[in-house]
């Protein structure tokens, strides 16, 4: 005859309850407000359970709330995976356990669940207070532990824990010195690690952000052979977007083939590449790609793509001439392409495209004209913008007037169109 599992005492659901708030306190500043509201109420939730010495919900309730946790974080980061979207998902998921622990079993996988979470927080900082942090929150598990084996002081318990962490720290000092340091993260797909930072992306939506972190992780290394050369010669080609639907700018999917040819001119520069792990298969280069780079191909915007993502530190050569004249003869499906804007969007920057057309009849005069537009808008730079509507350009250039980047990019190759100048979007 099978026997029940022995219930939770009272003290080690409080130390279950202290090591849950400890936990996901830290990460309330990267969450959701709607996020760090439901840990919120499930934490208040469970210690009116305590404090009343009510029995867990039932089985089908518990069931229904992961589903509905896992929902929400769907539709606010759009998949399950990543970090932004793991760290959020085992958040809910922790707080649910703490809710539902009935039995010593319970706490073990609910402390478990503490000591990833804690470790998670290191995906965003390295801070010494968030080492602090983490370490608080592990010495408050470790102490939940304690309480599970014997009741006594919360000093009693405290000093235990004290003592195991104390133990275990030459272990962790040896595995740090010997683990050996793997190019990019442990999972290899770092889905979301250029997603609203200062990075780069296959895509582009001005508007859609409200504010941008600076990410202080290194893009890549670079030696040159020769002479460095000078600074408007150094931008470094990464995707260039030419599809723009109203809102957001993406590449052609697949991309155009073959690269242009053209004529080699001036001096070369020879340079190595360290590039480190994104994903992703476009590759840096420097304009213009003379000398091919080994497993990689050229698209028709002169991109270099990997023939794999690069899912680790990746080192190439490569030529470049940066003074050599490309584009002057592009196929007419290309400038068909990088002319094209949907109907009906942004009719200002139209008006305004048509003013400066109307003005001025060479090319180069009416991009002179918009660059000096520009300059006279009081146009502003900030990590911080305000979010933009349907017409992302026109509420940029007339009404908010502040971007960062993609906004100045985008707008003015939106302008560009309108006005009958082919123009796309060249990151790096």
């Amino acid at each position: 005859m099978a026997t029940a599992a022995p219930e939770l005492a009272p003290h080690v659901q409080r130390w279950m309850l202290a090591t849950a708030a400890l936990t996901l306190l830290p990460h309330i500043l990267y969450f959701p407000l709607w996020l760090g509201a439901v840990a919120a109420g499930v934490l208040l939730g469970y210690a009116t359970r305590v404090h009343r010495n009510a029995p867990p919900p039932h089985r089908l309730a518990m069931l229904l709330l992961a589903g509905t946790a896992a929902a929400l974080i769907l539709s606010q980061f759009g998949t399950l995976f990543g970090k932004a979207a793991g760290i959020a998902l085992l958040a809910l998921l922790l707080s649910l356990k703490l809710l539902e622990s009935r039995s010593p079993r319970d706490a073990q996988v609910f402390v478990l669940l503490c000591f990833f979470l804690q470790t998670g927080l290191f995906l965003d900082t390295q801070s010494a207070l968030t080492a602090l942090g983490a370490l608080i929150g592990a010495l408050c598990a470790t102490a939940t532990l304690a309480s599970l084996q014997a009741h006594g002081s919360a000093t009693q318990q405290l000093r235990l824990a004290a003592t195991l962490l104390a133990q275990s720290a030459p272990f962790m000092v040896v595995l740090f010195v010997l683990f050996p340091r793997i190019p990019g993260p442990l999972w290899g797909l770092p889905s979301d690690a250029f997603s609203a930072t200062s990075g780069l992306s296959d895509t582009m939506e001005p508007g859609a952000i409200s504010q941008l972190s600076q990410s202080a992780e290194i893009a890549f290394r670079v030696r040159f052979d020769g002479p460095l050369p000078p600074p408007a010669q150094r931008y470094w080609r990464g995707p260039v977007l030419t599809d723009f639907d109203g809102r957001r700018w993406t590449r052609p999917h697949p991309p155009a083939w073959p690269a242009p040819r053209y004529q080699p001119h001036g001096q070369a520069v020879p340079y190595q590449m360290t590039l480190e792990a994104h994903n992703r298969h476009w590759l840096l280069a420097l304009d213009y790609p003379a000398a091919g780079i080994a497993n990689a191909q050229y698209s028709a915007n002169l991109e270099a793509l990997s023939r794999h993502p690069v899912h680790q530190r990746t080192r190439y050569t490569a030529l470049a001439y940066p003074e050599a004249r490309v584009g002057l003869a592009h196929e007419t499906t290309a400038r068909r392409a990088a002319l094209r804007l949907p109907a009906g969007n942004n009719p200002r920057t139209h008006a305004l495209a048509a003013a400066l057309r109307a003005r001025h009849a060479d090319p180069s005069a009416i991009v002179d004209a918009a660059l000096a537009w520009m300059r006279s808008a009081e146009l502003s730079y900030t990590l911080r913008p305000p979010r933009l509507g349907e017409h992302s350009a026109d509420g940029f250039l007339f009404d908010t007037r502040k971007g960062f980047c993609e906004h100045f990019a985008g707008s003015f190759a939106v302008l560009m169109r309108a006005a009958g100048i082919p123009a796309r979007v060249v990151t790096g």
